[in-house]
């Protein structure tokens, strides 16, 4: 069990723990300066394992350096005695974990807008060559905003990420399996963490999408195809979850923005309205993410159309 910071940290003052999943203790603390609550994360280098607190200062040099609206803020950081510290902004919401408990099976729009929600941070983190690497739904936090009141995703939890434009060190050691879950991290991940790249973080968040529609994880050999799954899936559904899915990393999209081009193809606000469901692809599955520009299967889907697609690459930009 992680020993408690003192009372203050800096100019904070620890008020209680907050429920926030990640590597280490996240609290609830006031900033008397300037009145208002933060979320500050803590960990006792003193009395910590070298690795962890090596782990813990490489997120605090990641997330003061990246910005982006579906990743935690940083406003603050520092040492106090043995204690290394981070501020965050505070975001209210509930874990993606929590919403799929609850509801079990996700309605596709709202599936898809997670997903989109998830891939437009990734997409960052891989442009600034960091690797997540523990994607799952315990780190995707929901805010609720004014386009979204089931909440938009954030990102959470740096604690494992790979900086690969730190060339010169590294903290994971060839031939520790994976840091992160077992049923998301990809096979690469699993044999050698150090192996992980961004298409083992693109694998991750299609096991999330698989999770999120189907209700179940995709394990086995005889799992049920989603189409299968979702009465009102289009086509091209499971040959994108196919592509993220791949076993091997050669045959799977190479980075979270190339399933947002795929995406941005795929599902226009025409083919959203459109009622005719196609029985079948006229083409076959891709069989690797190259051969995915051949696979152009027309969508189709029922209802308005869905506000996440001004998130797409090329359609506007997220709130």
């Amino acid at each position: 069990m992680d020993p408690r910071p003192p009372e203050t940290l800096g100019r904070y003052r620890l008020l209680s723990e907050a429920p926030v999943p990640g590597s280490s203790k996240t609290y609830r603390a006031e900033d008397p300066f300037l009145g208002r609550e933060v979320l500050l994360k803590a960990l006792e280098a003193g009395s910590a394992p070298a690795e962890r607190a090596a782990r813990f200062r490489q997120e605090m040099r990641l997330a003061a350096r990246l910005s982006h609206p579906g990743l935690f803020r940083v406003l603050d950081a520092g040492e106090d005695g043995d204690w290394l510290w981070f501020a965050m902004e505070r975001l209210e919401g509930r874990t993606l974990r929590a919403e799929m408990d609850e509801r079990k099976r996700l309605p596709l729009a709202r599936a898809l807008g997670v997903l989109v929600g998830i891939l437009l941070p990734l997409d960052y983190l891989h442009a600034s060559q960091v690797v997540h690497r523990d994607v799952k739904p315990e780190n995707v936090l929901l805010v609720p905003c004014r386009l979204e009141p089931e909440g938009r995703p954030v990102l959470l939890d740096l604690g494992i990420a790979k900086d690969r434009s730190d060339a010169g060190r590294t903290i994971t050691r060839h031939g520790e399996r994976a840091l992160g879950s077992e049923y998301y991290a990809a096979p690469e991940a699993l044999a050698d963490a150090a192996r992980a790249t961004f298409a083992s973080d693109v694998y991750s968040t299609g096991v999330l999408l698989y999770e999120m529609l189907a209700g179940r994880l995709p394990v086995g050999s005889n799992f049920p195809a989603l189409d299968d799954c979702v009465p009102d899936a289009p086509c091209w559904i499971q040959m994108l979850f196919e592509t993220m899915h791949a076993s091997d990393e050669r045959a799977r999209f190479a980075k979270a923005g190339d399933v947002l081009a795929a995406l941005r193809e795929q599902v226009s606000p025409e083919a959203w309205h459109a009622t005719a469901r196609s029985g079948s692809s006229p083409h076959d599955p891709p069989r690797s993410a190259r051969e995915w520009e051949a696979a152009r299967a027309p969508g189709s889907g029922r209802g308005k159309t869905p506000f996440w697609l001004a998130w797409l690459p090329g359609r506007g930009r997220a709130p």
